[in-house]
């Protein structure tokens, strides 16, 4: 997990920055439209555990192994900031 939000939306502009160049366009537009919800509300967060959950969950089978253990990190930070509680593991998703 992340020690800050900084570093968490660092990490998020990192990624789509990754996903972009190795032409993941659909994913990184995805995380963006996710990433742009967080308002400060539960449902910002929400929308934005979505759209990774989206990636993961579509369009994950070709990104570079590193990308993708950094999309689980954001997804498991993002849902602890949801529901205050570990997610089940990454593998069982889906």
């Amino acid at each position: 997990m992340f020690e800050s939000n900084e570093e968490l939306f660092q990490a998020v502009n990192e990624l789509i920055a990754n996903l972009e160049k190795g032409d993941f366009n659909f994913s990184a537009l995805e995380l963006k439209r996710g990433f742009q919800s967080i308002n400060g509300l539960t449902d910002g967060w929400a929308l934005f555990l979505q759209s990774i959950l989206s990636v993961q969950n579509s369009h994950s089978v070709n990104i570079d192994a590193n990308d993708l253990d950094k999309l689980q990190s954001i997804y498991e930070t993002v849902y602890f900031i949801l529901y205050q509680e570990k997610p089940k593991p990454w593998w069982q998703l889906g």
